[in-house]
This record gives structure tokens, C-alpha cells and sequence, in this order.
């Protein structure tokens, strides 16, 4: 099942993954919830629906496994 706009303002996170083929632990990046709900509101009726590969979509952040936890936070 896909999230839809208001699933995502109901969840309360600010990022939703972008996950390859529909494998959950195949996570290709980020989409911040603000920027597709205005993508979203941006669309005409029956234009069809949005496509993810034409949003940005961001990397995620990589770090050394050593990396504190305090550091982790601070991202």
C-alpha cells in the first residue's frame, strides 16, 4: 500500500522514502512531505498523478558506524 497526502500529514513525519521496485529495504533516497504535498496541490484534475522520479528526491545521509549517537542527532 502507497501513502497518500493525508496519511502522510496524519503520520507527522517530515520524510517519506523512496524505495526500488517495491522493496522496502531497497531505500534509493528521500522526499520531503511539504514539498510533495505542494507538487501535489500544484496538479491540475485529470492530469493523472505525480511520479515520483520526476520529484527531487534526496540522498540519504551516510555515516562511519563509529559515529556517535549524539552525532547522529544533530543531523
Amino acid at each position: 500500500m502507497h501513502p497518500t497526502p493525508p496519511s502522510m500529514l496524519r503520520s507527522g513525519h517530515s520524510r517519506v522514502p523512496v524505495c526500488r521496485g517495491g522493496n522496502r529495504s531497497d531505500i534509493n533516497g528521500l522526499i520531503l512531505v511539504k514539498e510533495l504535498l505542494a507538487v501535489v496541490g500544484l496538479s491540475e484534475p485529470g492530469i493523472g498523478p505525480v511520479r515520483v522520479k520526476d520529484l527531487r528526491i534526496r540522498d540519504l545521509p551516510t555515516l562511519p558506524v563509529e559515529t556517535p549517537m549524539t552525532d547522529l542527532l544533530n543531523l
